[in-house]
């Protein structure tokens, strides 16, 4: 029920400001592991905001997550983490119909991710592929029928390959570009 579901959302938004307090003192020490801590914490509580629509906060709370991330020293943890709250500003910004900030943050995510598939492809080319996608929807919205059609490609390639090697995992990410590729291609015979 709503009323259930309100007060499940008051309760998460507390634990994880508890959270956060916690870290807040921990990483005071200098320590990097806790500042990721930190930002993670932080994301989820952003990724709460977002699925409240409370679009402000979650801005705030995800840029704040950037910032963070400039202060630890650079590792593939670290590299992974800040893409993925640039992926996550891009779905926000999509969610908000903010598309135009949604492109920059769905190709900054992009650039990012290409870094890392080169470290480790089977840990982040679902993330690169969630990137392409929603790049490709937007650039659809915008009429750019042949920039989305080579992202939507790239999504579908990226997940038939993962599929392949692990159906159970990826089965349903493969059916989700399939429906965005037909859906694209169907707008396209208009």
């Amino acid at each position: 029920t709503l009323r259930m579901d309100q007060s499940d959302d008051q309760q998460a938004e507390k634990n994880i400001a508890q959270a956060l307090s916690i870290f807040q003192k921990l990483s005071h020490g200098g320590g990097s592991d806790f500042i990721l801590e930190k930002s993670a914490a932080l994301r989820t509580l952003a990724m709460l905001h977002q699925n409240l629509h409370r679009f402000a906060d979650a801005e705030r709370e995800m840029k704040q997550c950037l910032d963070y991330c400039k202060h630890i020293p650079y590792s593939e943890v670290s590299q992974y983490m800040h893409d993925k709250v640039l992926l996550s500003l891009a779905d926000m910004y999509n969610l908000a119909n903010s598309y135009d900030s949604a492109l920059v943050y769905y190709r900054k995510a992009l650039a990012g991710f290409s870094g890392l598939l080169q470290a480790n492809y089977d840990a982040y080319a679902l993330d690169y592929s969630i990137a392409a996608d929603g790049l490709a929807q937007i650039l659809d919205s915008k009429q750019e029928a042949d920039s989305a059609e080579h992202y939507y490609h790239i999504a579908m390639a990226m997940r038939e390959k993962l599929a392949s090697e692990s159906p159970a995992i990826y089965n349903h990410f493969l059916s989700d570009i399939y429906g965005n590729i037909a859906g694209f291609l169907s707008g396209q015979k208009r």
